[in-house]
C-alpha cells in the first residue's frame, strides 16, 4: 500500500515536494471567480468544483483517478533536502506546465523559399516579426514528465532549447517524453515523429484515420518499427487518466475532441469526412486547470463553440488572418476553408468568438507565414491584443 502521509516534515526531514511546489496553493487562487473545472461526469456535474474559499471538492467517483495521480506524483517528485515544510496532499497545488515549443504553421517564419512581406522581415532582423519554428507544445504536471502536443519537423532544435526535455543523469541515452498526442496527421504535425526514433518505444495518440494516414499514406510506420518500435493509442473521446510509459498516473487527464476536417494532402483518395482532426481537452487532476489545444480548426461549429468556455487556456488555430490569404498574396488559388482552417477575421472568423471568452490565457498558435498578425505594429497583430488574446511565440510558457 502507497504511504498516502504527505503531511507536513519536521525541520532537517527530505519532503516528498520540491519548495515551487509547496509555495502554490489553491488559496493563491483565493479572488479568481467561483468556476467550475476538470472533466464532466454524468448529469453534466463537475469533476472538480472550485469553492469560494479556493479549495477544490472532487466527486466521488473520480476521487481514485484524483489520489492516484496526486500519490504517484508524490513518489515521483524529487526530494529536497532543506526541510521545507509543506502541507497536506490536499492543500498542495502544482500547476500544469504548457510550453510552446513552436508557434508557426508548416514551413516555419522565414519559409526556406518565400520572400512575403512577413518573411522580409523576419530576415531583415528588425525585431517586427519574431522568428517561429514549425507548432508543437510540451506539457506536464510534474515538472518531470513530458506529452508532446504533435511533433514538429523542428522538433529536435525544440527539445535543445527547453532544458526540461533534455536526457538526466544517471543513463547515457534517456527521455522525459512519455508520448506524443497528435490532432492530425499534416507532414508539419508528423515529421518530427521519425527524428525521435533513436529512443524507446514511441507512443503514440492518434485516431485510426491518422494511424492509418501515417501508415498507408506515407510509411512512417514501418520506419519507425526498425527503429524503436510504436505503441499506437486511440485517443478516448471522454475524459482519461494521461499515463506515463510505465502507465502510472500522469497527473493530467486527457479528452480528444472531435473535429471537421479533411485527410493530410498526401492521401487524396481517402474522401472520410470524420475522424481525420482532434483537438485536446487536457485537465489537471490536481488543480482542475484545464488546457484547450485546437490548433486545426477548420470551422467555428457547434463542438468548437461549446468547448471554448471551458479551459483556462486556449491555444487555437492562428492559421490564416483571412479566407483569402493565400491567393491575395500571389501563392496559389486555395482559401483559408479549401486548407482547413477558420480565419482569424470576419464574421465567422475566430477573434470575434475567442474576444468573448473569459479565459485568462487566448493564444493563436499554427500561425501561418503570411498572417500578419506576426508584424508587431500591424493593425491585425493590433485587433488580436485589444480582443486580450495573444498571438503566440516560441518559448511561451504559462502554468494553469
Amino acid at each position: 500500500m502507497r504511504n498516502t502521509n504527505c503531511g507536513a516534515r519536521e525541520e532537517g526531514q527530505k519532503d516528498f515536494f520540491p519548495p515551487q511546489m509547496a509555495q502554490k496553493t489553491f488559496n493563491s487562487r483565493r479572488n479568481q471567480p467561483l468556476t467550475t473545472h476538470g472533466c464532466k461526469s454524468e448529469g453534466d456535474a463537475p469533476a472538480f468544483h472550485r469553492t469560494q474559499q479556493g479549495t477544490t471538492n472532487i466527486q466521488p467517483r473520480y476521487r481514485d483517478i484524483y489520489e492516484g495521480a496526486v500519490f504517484a506524483a508524490c513518489e515521483n517528485a524529487p526530494f529536497q533536502s532543506k526541510g521545507v515544510v509543506v502541507g497536506s496532499c490536499d492543500t498542495i497545488n502544482w500547476a500544469m506546465r504548457i510550453h510552446l515549443l513552436g508557434t508557426a504553421a508548416g514551413g516555419g517564419v522565414p519559409q526556406w523559399n518565400c520572400n512575403c512581406a512577413v518573411c522580409r522581415e523576419a530576415r531583415a532582423g528588425s525585431g517586427r516579426v519574431q522568428a517561429r519554428t514549425q507548432s508543437s507544445v510540451a506539457i506536464s504536471a510534474d515538472g518531470r514528465s513530458w506529452f508532446l502536443l504533435n511533433a514538429s519537423p523542428d522538433i529536435r532544435a525544440q527539445i535543445e532549447t527547453f532544458p526540461p526535455l533534455h536526457p538526466s543523469a544517471g543513463k547515457t541515452r534517456n527521455s522525459p517524453i512519455e508520448a506524443v498526442l497528435l490532432t492530425n496527421a499534416d507532414l508539419d504535425h508528423t515529421l518530427g515523429l521519425l527524428l525521435l526514433r533513436e529512443g524507446e518505444k514511441l507512443r503514440i495518440h492518434a485516431t485510426p484515420n491518422v494511424r492509418h494516414a501515417l501508415t498507408e499514406g506515407i510509411s512512417f510506420q514501418p520506419a519507425l518499427e526498425a527503429f524503436c518500435g510504436t505503441r499506437w493509442i486511440e485517443p478516448a473521446t471522454k475524459p482519461e487518466p494521461l499515463s506515463r510509459r510505465d502507465n502510472s498516473a500522469s497527473g493530467l487527464l486527457c479528452e480528444a475532441i472531435p473535429l471537421p476536417g479533411k485527410p493530410p494532402r498526401f492521401m487524396k483518395r481517402d474522401t472520410s469526412a470524420t475522424g481525420n482532426v482532434v483537438g485536446y481537452r487536457i485537465t489537471d487532476v490536481k488543480t482542475g486547470g484545464r488546457l484547450l489545444f485546437f490548433p486545426d480548426v477548420a470551422e467555428m461549429n457547434e463542438t468548437v463553440l461549446r468547448c471554448l468556455p471551458e479551459g483556462d487556456a486556449v491555444l487555437f488555430d492562428g492559421t490564416f488572418w483571412s479566407e483569402h490569404e493565400m491567393p491575395e498574396r500571389g501563392l496559389g488559388t486555395l482559401s483559408a476553408a479549401d486548407m482547413g482552417h477558420a480565419p482569424i477575421s470576419g464574421e465567422r472568423g475566430s477573434l470575434k468568438f475567442l474576444a468573448e471568452l473569459k479565459a485568462p490565457n487566448k493564444i493563436y498558435t499554427h500561425i501561418n507565414n503570411t498572417n500578419p498578425i506576426l508584424i508587431e505594429d500591424s493593425p491585425e497583430c493590433g485587433a488580436v491584443k485589444a480582443a486580450g488574446c495573444v498571438v503566440g511565440r516560441d518559448g511561451l510558457e504559462l502554468e494553469i
